[in-house]
């Protein structure tokens, strides 16, 4: 009996349990169910339902905590994940994913949160891999930190075992990414005491560190003056045996590890990722091993790294012995094995059992994003999509995704899907109210903010909504209002505290309400900021004891900050307590030994306190740090006494210039005269130089005041410009300054008469691999006469460079001087280059002067071909375009052809400063995403999309619009344009993407005969794209002609534009309407034939990209026949007619002649029908003239009642040299005479004689 009862009783409960459970997944499907159409309320009360029936129900909790993120409401949101995180057989998963989200942070320094328990868990009882246990006493060390329990904090990040013994060295070249690829010494050689050329040509030396921060990242902001570039970190480990161990790493920033000169891991991409991001498993030789980590930013607003080296649970490895001495690299092979991400791994394994469980994708979403991960996480959450199209939690990540992707475009789409879904939540009002704020709509603004004081009062999202709007307003008592309820509910916000304490500073002028204020913020969150906003207000209130004490608890808190030791340095300046201020320099010189900027500090506070020693080593490190420090360079100069180089350098009495100028009557042609030009450059280190320009110009005429009243300062734009000087200068002697804005210079009240005196200070550098070179030119000539002009260059001994004289000849005089050796070049008394219409642009006739340092073509190709080329890495955007735009087997034609009609179509041309580099390129994906870039970002674009077919192609810089007789410079950077050139498998092709409607193979205009670098490893030299690499820009036009009875005259004509030409007409027509097609049209005829009917029009291969155009009209034009009693006349409609040129009204010319040539040959066959009884008179059969830059030939076949003519004309070059005007001259008018012609027609039978000439 008892048997049978308990038998009873059990299975009375398991269906009991049975039941409870099967009711609570009911709930849970319904909840999910109703998440998914956003019906957070009916989802709350689902997830409800089913936790009161299993409170251990995981995805009912994670449901809620879902739910509860819809709005905002991160309190019980992480209360609902913390029951999931408890109830889950594995938590440790779901933590991962959490650990970095709103609601886990929202939550984090609540005590009532549960958050220190679960991490305290964490620790005690580590995963199998102890990545998350490594992760909880970062957090608990964080928590301390904001407590202010430093010493405690310390510990925590202790047990996590960063190794803290390195040596540092950096930063290197990383423009554009290129370093990663790049090996640069510390990578290939070891030596504690070496020395290195870094970025920019600085001296780079090894750095060890004594203080870290308290949370075990290397931080390079903190040991070097900038955080973009290359850096390295090197340390020596002492292994007791040979052993297999985990190299863990996190970083900001691209990485290489290295483990005795082996790679064992690495990634190219520049994330932000967290510890234990990159895990390799390795064999560490028994001795001494070197570790080296290379980490390369670019683009990222940090980079540091975090080394931990431990067994396979994660626990550190123990009896490591660290050192930063060089030891023998030891031979033995790491046998690297990577190890994947186990929670990521963890969330796919569980959306493989479940696809449609929403909650694993969310999960992995979130593991993905907080590491950086943006398309990973993208990815994710699409599949998710497609489970559920519109569920808002899914959406929300993928914001961030898209935010953390830059695809701004895609992000303004989903918040826009968001607010038509659910208009009511606080994150579309949040957006809509940024949005109306942004357009200065300030009352739907305020209706807004109203909308989210009811669903999120109290906030910190609302209350910055509410001040944004009152400030807008200028609502000061209101701001000030807000700043107190703000401080009141949130005092752990630095931000309400710092107003709060500024309020009380204003209103009671009393600092130790402020102070106080800032003590309360600090007891709810220790922070750096809140410190050194109280140390300030200490150091107001002239509290110094306070102050220090406060700077002691900022040290504290972040031991390797040099900034703060600057800060302390200018107070005790400040109060003329130089020694202390130097002491703290050289603290912060002790961490941060490689900046210029502290070196140059520390010179200054040596001459304050007479060390002359001292200043002169402090600048002398200061240069070497940063060769571009000019400041310190003049100091440098001031300690040791040295005179300027400018100095010994050629000058100029501008007294004595003005004084002898000549007058009007002297210059009678000239509207202005230069008097003198000087430029003197000082080169000291490479690009690094000192530019000095004198320019004094008199005004003789009405037209000179209009040509110089705004003055366009020549500056390259590489460095600093100062104006030094920039008057007029009357005839009595007053001077009025000039008004200028960013080199523009305005000149007042001009007369003629006056002169300009403009003296101007530059100094110029350049970053990167190009910071080593030099490049100038100078002109020696203008449009205006020339008294004076002169150049100087003074270089170290030494130093090789190549000069250029173009179309003058003239050798400098070279002067050895103490501070290097001096070129001069001088020109006198130069007449004004007289304008011809026509004449080439001044690169190609100006008198000019080169100079460069770069040793030859190559480098610079080599130097863009590594800055260029990082940018056309594909990626999953990029193939997946490629995927959708062409099957696999698409021809290599039709893979150019449709990346080029992409791009054209979809990629739009813009070049703005603040959003394009003038010479680095946006990333292929980034174009791809944003749809917008210059000619060097679509080129890259294309680039790597060819790239995902297997073709290929370079950046090809380009010289548009070049005259064919401008001479090749030396090397340097004149170029102006960027497309891409193909290696197809027919041959060499390029591509212009700027400009659509181009038969692929064709180039524009504007390119053809441009001067061209091909960014190729192998090239030598740039080229000219010359005409003949292009198919022909050709015209054949056929006209039926037939002359009616009334005068007027009916055509057929049937046009084909062959190349480039084909672009002008696509350009006009595609895309219209055929009523908008036939307006155009008619407008074109009518601007030969008034009064035009136009009868029908066909146009062939408009859409297409062929290498032809064809249209054919069908018009009717009146009067077009003239009668003179029987006789009719009437003008050949040619198509290429030669119209008389005003260039060619010269009896000669000084300079060459350049005309514009968008046709290569053009035929024309004209059928005339002739009136009944008619016929011509007066025409010769054959007309035909040729020079050596064209042809012309017209040939004339009466046949019957038909007169049929032929035209052909021959472009072979679009300009004529001074020697050949008269000849090309003669050709041209004869040209022009036989077009202009009128046809004589005359009834048959008529003899018409020309009159006799006397």
């Amino acid at each position: 009996m008892r048997s049978a009862w308990v038998l009873s009783t059990v299975t009375t409960v398991f269906l009991a349990l049975s039941s409870s459970s099967l009711c609570s997944a009911h709930s849970t499907d319904d909840g999910w169910s109703a998440l998914r159409k956003n019906k957070e309320a009916d989802a709350i009360a689902q997830f409800r339902s089913a936790l009161a029936q299993n409170p251990r129900d995981v995805r009912a909790a994670l449901g809620l905590s879902y739910a509860y993120g819809m709005l905002q409401n991160s309190k019980d949101s992480w209360n609902a994940f913390r029951t999931a995180l408890t109830s889950a057989p594995d938590g440790a998963p779901y933590l991962y994913a959490s650990i970095l989200t709103d609601r886990f942070t929202s939550q984090v320094y609540d005590p009532s949160s549960g958050i220190l328990e679960l991490l305290g868990d964490a620790i005690k009882r580590p995963d199998s891999l102890g990545i998350l246990q490594a992760m909880a006493l970062e957090q608990m060390g964080m928590i301390a930190e904001r407590r202010g329990r430093i010493d405690e904090a310390r510990s925590l990040y202790r047990r996590i075992g960063a190794v803290r013994t390195w040596r540092l060295a950096g930063p290197f070249d990383n423009t554009s990414a290129s370093g990663f690829d790049r090996s640069f010494p510390p990578e290939y050689q070891d030596s504690a005491t070496a020395t290195f050329n870094g970025a920019s040509g600085a001296i780079v030396r090894w750095n060890e560190p004594k203080v870290f921060r308290n949370d075990g990242w290397i931080d390079m902001a903190r040991y070097f003056p900038t955080n973009r570039g290359v850096f390295y970190g090197i340390t020596y480990t002492f292994a007791p045996k040979r052993m297999r161990a985990q190299l863990r790493l996190g970083t900001s920033g691209a990485f290489k590890l290295f483990l005795n000169d082996s790679v064992v891991n690495e990634s190219i991409d520049e994330h932000n990722n967290d510890v234990d991001t990159y895990v390799a498993e390795v064999w560490l030789e028994s001795g001494w091993n070197r570790i080296l980590v290379k980490c390369c930013n670019s683009e990222l607003t940090s980079c540091n790294f975090f080394l931990r080296i431990t067994d396979a649970a994660g626990i550190p490895v123990p009896d490591l012995q660290f050192s930063t001495s060089s030891f023998p690299a030891n031979k033995g092979k790491a046998e690297a094995v990577r190890i994947d991400n186990p929670y990521t791994a963890w969330f796919r394994r569980a959306i493989e059992r479940d696809p449609n469980a929403l909650e694993n994708y969310l999960l992995l979403a979130e593991c993905h994003l907080r590491n950086d991960q943006a398309i990973d996480a993208e990815l994710v959450l699409r599949n998710a999509l497609e489970r559920a199209p519109d569920c808002i939690p899914v959406l929300t990540l993928l914001l961030e995704a898209y935010q953390r992707g830059g695809k701004t475009d895609e992000y303004a789409t989903t918040m826009e899907r968001i607010a038509l879904l659910r208009p009511d939540l606080p994150l579309p009002l949040g957006y809509k109210f940024q949005t109306a704020l942004a357009a200065d709509r300030l009352e739907e603004a305020a209706q807004t903010l109203d909308g989210l004081s009811r669903i999120i009062p109290g906030t910190v999202s609302f209350y910055d909504n509410a001040l944004s709007l009152a400030r807008r307003r200028n609502r000061i008592a209101d701001m000030n209002e807000l700043y107190v309820r703000a401080f009141e509910d949130h005092p752990e916000n630095v931000n309400y505290a710092a107003m709060n304490a500024t309020m009380a500073l204003q209103t009671s002028q009393r600092h130790a309400a402020a102070i106080a204020i800032i003590q309360r913020h600090l007891s709810f969150a220790y922070t750096e900021q809140g410190l050194l906003i109280l140390a300030n207000l200490q150091r107001d209130a002239g509290r110094l004891d306070e102050w220090e004490g406060t700077f002691k608890k900022l040290f504290d808190l972040s031991p390797a900050a040099p900034g703060y030791h600057v800060v302390m340095s200018d107070v005790y300046s400040a109060r003329k307590q130089y020694d202390q201020a130097l002491a703290h320099i050289k603290q912060a010189l002790a961490i941060s030994p490689g900046a210029s900027v502290l070196w140059a500090r520390a010179g200054a506070l040596d001459r304050t306190l007479y060390d002359s020693a001292g200043a002169f080593m402090s600048f002398t490190q200061a240069l070497e740090c940063d060769p571009a420090n000019f400041d310190a360079r003049e100091a440098l100069r001031d300690v040791t006494g040295a005179a300027s180089p400018f100095s010994i350098m050629p000058s100029a009495n501008i007294d004595s210039i003005i004084a002898s100028s000549p007058m009007a009557a002297e210059a009678p042609d000239a509207a202005a005269v230069y008097l003198f030009d000087d430029l003197r450059r000082v080169v000291y280190d490479g690009s690094r130089a000192e530019v000095l320009r004198e320019t004094v110009i008199k005004i003789l005429t009405t037209e000179g005041i209009d040509a110089f009243k705004e003055y366009r300062l020549p500056f390259s734009g590489d460095g600093s410009l100062i104006i030094e000087k920039a008057i007029v200068r009357k005839a009595d002697g007053r001077e009025i300054p000039a008004d200028h804005n960013s080199g523009l210079l305005v000149f007042k009240g001009l007369v003629p008469g006056d002169y300009l005196i403009i003296r101007t200070r530059s100094r110029e550098s350049r970053s990167g691999r190009l910071a080593k070179y030099f490049w100038d030119s100078y002109d020696f000539n203008a449009f205006y006469p020339v008294l004076l002009s002169r150049y100087s260059i003074l270089v170290p001994v030494g130093t090789s460079f190549k000069w250029q004289t173009d179309n003058w000849s003239s050798d400098p005089r070279i002067t050895p001087t103490p501070f290097g050796t001096l070129y001069t070049w001088t020109n006198r008394n130069e007449p004004a280059i007289e304008y011809e219409e026509g004449m080439p642009d001044y690169g190609s006739i100006g008198k000019q002067l080169q100079v460069s340092s770069v040793d030859s073509w190559r480098d610079l190709i080599s130097w863009y071909y590594d800055i260029a080329r990082t940018k056309t890495r594909s990626s999953y955007e990029i193939a997946s375009l490629m995927k959708d735009l062409l099957p696999k087997d698409a021809s290599e034609a039709d893979v150019i052809k449709a990346v080029y009609q992409y791009i054209t179509s979809e990629i739009r041309y813009s070049s703005v400063p603040f959003r394009q580099s003038g010479i680095v390129p946006q990333k292929a994906r980034d174009v791809l995403v944003t749809r917008i870039g210059d000619c060097k970002d679509v080129a890259t674009l294309c680039i790597a999309m060819l790239a995902e077919r297997n073709i290929e192609a370079y950046h090809v810089l380009l010289r548009t619009n070049t005259s064919p007789l401008f001479r090749t410079p030396l090397p340097s950077i004149p170029f102006d344009h960027c497309i891409v050139a193909i290696m197809s498998k027919k041959g060499l092709m390029y591509m212009d993407l700027t400009a659509d409607n181009i038969p692929v193979g064709s180039l524009p205009f504007g390119d053809v005969d441009g001067l061209a670098l091909m960014i190729k490893p192998g090239e030598a030299e740039p080229f000219r794209l010359g005409k003949s690499d292009f198919p022909a820009n050709n015209i054949q036009v056929t006209t039926a002609m037939n002359l009616l009875d009334d005068g007027s005259a009916h055509f057929t004509q049937t046009f084909t534009h062959t190349g480039a030409r084909t672009q002008l007409y696509r350009s006009a027509w595609k895309g219209k309407s055929r009523r908008e097609q036939e307006k155009q049209i008619v407008e074109m005829l009518a601007q030969d034939y008034p009064d035009v009917s136009l009868e029908a029009f066909d146009i062939r291969n408009l859409d297409s990209l062929t290498q032809n155009l064809t249209y054919t009209l069908t018009y009717l034009a009146p009067t077009y026949v003239t009668e003179a009693g029987d006789f009719l006349f009437f003008r050949v409609p040619w198509f290429g007619e030669f119209h008389p040129d005003g260039a060619l009204s010269y009896e000669k010319r000084e300079y060459p002649y350049e005309f514009s040539n968008y046709q290569d040959t053009v035929a024309e066959r004209i059928t005339i029908r002739l009136p009944k009884g008619y016929t011509p008179s007066g025409l010769k059969p054959v007309n035909s003239f040729i020079h050596d830059a064209a042809e012309y030939d017209v040939r004339n076949d009466l046949r019957g009642s038909d007169l049929v003519l032929n035209r052909r004309t021959v472009f072979k070059r679009n300009y004529v040299m001074p020697e050949e005007y008269t000849s090309y001259k003669t050709f041209y008018n004869q040209c022009v005479k036989n077009d202009r012609r009128h046809m004589l027609l005359v009834p048959r039978g008529t003899t018409v004689r020309p009159p006799s000439r006397p």
